[in-house]
């Protein structure tokens, strides 16, 4: 797992760090990638150089990562963090799932602290853009109840295109209905 993201460079799903500090600049990384397209976040690597320097407190950090998401992040947010040793060093990997937001930095507030990942950096979401992104959520949560409403409809042999019928033999098509009834 570690070598894949080594091999790689940083970009919109990828982000490299030294270190957990300054941790605000993590938490900004995690609301990004969130209402992005999701992404990981390896600590214990050189950004630049890809050197694997290791984190000498792995479950101190992964604690404080923990604290420090909970406590910045809104909507609450839950990303993986996992420690991964790799040639006698310790690593955190934060996996961060992408979700329908905005997610945003609690301290900096709904309007100025949505962040979105641009290439391999981390950009501040202006008026226009936070205000796609909740169409996107309003328009996710509307087909979602739309789907779980719908109802079944009956289809009978000659609805279906004749492929489909000579996949399903007769003796499947009892009545020429098919999945369910009205």
């Amino acid at each position: 797992m570690i070598e894949r993201f080594l091999a790689r460079n940083e970009g919109k799903t990828l982000e490299f760090k030294e270190n957990c500090r300054p941790l605000h600049a993590i938490v900004r990384t995690v609301v990004a990638f969130a209402n992005t397209a999701g992404g990981s976040i390896v600590i214990g690597v050189k950004d630049k150089t890809r050197d694997v320097v290791g984190i000498p407190e792995p479950l101190a950090e992964e604690e404080r990562l923990a604290n420090a998401f909970a406590d910045s992040v809104s909507p609450l947010l839950i990303p993986d963090i996992q420690i991964h040793a790799w040639r006698n060093r310790q690593l955190i990997v934060v996996v961060v799932p992408h979700s329908v937001g905005p997610y945003y930095v609690r301290s900096e507030g709904p309007n100025s602290g949505v962040y979105v990942r641009l290439g391999s950096t981390n950009r501040s979401a202006g008026p226009e853009l936070i205000a796609e992104i909740r169409r996107l959520a309003r328009n996710t949560f509307l087909m979602s109840n739309r789907a779980q409403k719908s109802t079944r409809k009956t289809l009978t042999s000659e609805q279906l295109p004749s492929s489909l019928r000579k996949f399903l033999a007769p003796s499947r098509c009892q009545s020429g209905a098919l999945w369910g009834s009205s």
